[in-house]
């Protein structure tokens, strides 16, 4: 497998890829145990893309579109930009 992802990435960092095909092992389906290693282990499956992120699954709903992403991301970003500054400030203003 991991001759295989080296050619398809054209990759000489085989290092690098066996993280690629460590994951394509453990989130395959298994034929004798009749799941994959990944469920058996922890006892649900993978997650992957969005849901594997810190984001409500009510704001994953919402998203069509990376703009959406974006915005969210901006937006998230800048209200804690804002919440550290009056933090600091309040702070400061004890000292």
């Amino acid at each position: 497998m991991l001759r295989a992802w080296m050619a398809d990435s054209n990759s000489t960092h085989w290092s690098f890829g066996c993280y690629f095909v460590q994951w394509q092992k453990n989130a395959s389906l298994h034929h004798i145990i009749g799941r994959t290693p990944y469920r058996a282990v922890f006892g649900s499956d993978p997650r992957v893309g969005l849901k594997s992120t810190n984001l409500p699954e009510s704001v994953i709903k919402q998203l069509r579109t990376e703009e959406d992403l974006e915005n969210i991301y901006n937006k998230d970003t800048l209200d804690e930009i804002k919440n550290n500054l009056l933090l600091n400030n309040c702070v400061l203003k004890r000292i």
